[in-house]
């Protein structure tokens, strides 16, 4: 009596690192003290050009995390002359309205938000506060929150801050400084696979027993990827495309169709390269087309390996 089984591994890639950035940090804005401290109020803005969205773990955005996180900025504004009350506004470049971070495969939404008690409305933040004459500098703090749970490719997010600083004159906002300020999100690969048809089961290996074997015999086996990005999938037979006796060398050729495709499992390694979608559910067909009754009685097996690595 003959009989076969072909077990089939599941093994998953690596992430790509999250790149890292480096920003230029810029000369800071200096406003010389005066000679005469009832001279007019002047004002600067100093701030970061850049800032880098890191993430709770410090690996940037990961859609499948749930937990929330901030990037604390801090700005600063330089003053010199008479004493003067100053407002400072933050808010996307695009308007309060648009509060997106983009790539060229989607979108991030997120939120500017005040550290401290002052007004907070439609990603606006507003920030006031007084000089005396002899206070050369004040700082201010503001937050950049990235809503956990976004279901996005992977790949390097952007957006633009304007920073706006007004000098109150009698009630009255007389522009004084403004800059922007980018900000960067970087979503690493990830990629999560199981046998079945749920991606996220956790079903690493999976047994195919043929019973009792006869010519022209088929098994199938489904197997689903879940991918914010590209994947490679490589598929690499033990016996090169052979149920092996249990004791002897002899081996039973068989087929291996993936998606309609036949594989050729003689050669050390196949690889497939994908497109990566958020759900794709492949196919696996196991055929046995060849007489086995001239084959030796006994246990017959082969393992099929399962490599899928974000590209």
């Amino acid at each position: 009596m003959l009989r076969s089984t072909l077990i089939s591994g599941l093994v998953l890639g690596a992430m790509l690192p999250v790149l890292p950035v480096q920003a230029d940090p810029g000369a800071e804005a200096t406003l010389a003290s005066p000679e005469d401290d009832s001279a007019p109020c002047e004002l600067r803005l100093n701030q970061p050009q850049l800032v880098q969205y890191r993430g709770p773990r410090s690996r940037g955005y990961e859609p499948k995390s749930n937990r929330p996180h901030m990037e604390v900025v801090t700005l600063k504004v330089a003053h010199r002359g008479e004493q003067c009350r100053y407002r400072i506004q933050i808010e996307p470049d695009a308007g309060a309205s648009a509060p997106l971070l983009t790539s060229p495969s989607g979108s991030l939404e997120y939120g500017i938000q005040d550290g401290g008690p002052n007004v907070t409305a439609d990603s606006r933040v507003e920030k006031f506060g007084m000089f005396s004459d002899m206070q050369r500098e004040a700082s201010h703090q503001f937050e950049i929150r990235v809503a956990p749970g976004q279901d996005v490719r992977a790949g390097r997010y952007t957006g633009h801050i304007r920073v706006s600083l007004f000098k109150d004159d009698n009630g009255l906002d007389t522009f004084q400084d403004e800059r922007i300020v980018e900000v960067v999100a970087d979503v690493a690969p990830t990629v999560s696979a199981s046998f079945g048809t749920d991606p996220l089961a956790g079903s690493r290996s999976a047994d195919i027993d043929f019973g009792v074997l006869s010519r022209n015999q088929s098994r199938s086996l489904q197997f689903s990827v879940a991918a914010n990005t590209g994947y490679s999938l490589s598929l690499s037979s033990r016996e090169r495309g052979r149920l092996k006796h249990e004791f002897t060398d002899f081996g039973i050729p068989y087929d291996l169709v993936l998606d309609g495709r036949e594989i050729d499992l003689e050669t050390a390694e196949h690889d497939q390269h994908l497109t990566g979608l958020q759900s794709s559910q492949h196919d696996l067909r196991f055929d046995v087309s060849s007489d086995p009754q001239t084959a030796l009685a006994g246990f017959y097996s082969d393992q099929l390996t399962i490599v899928i690595a974000a590209q």
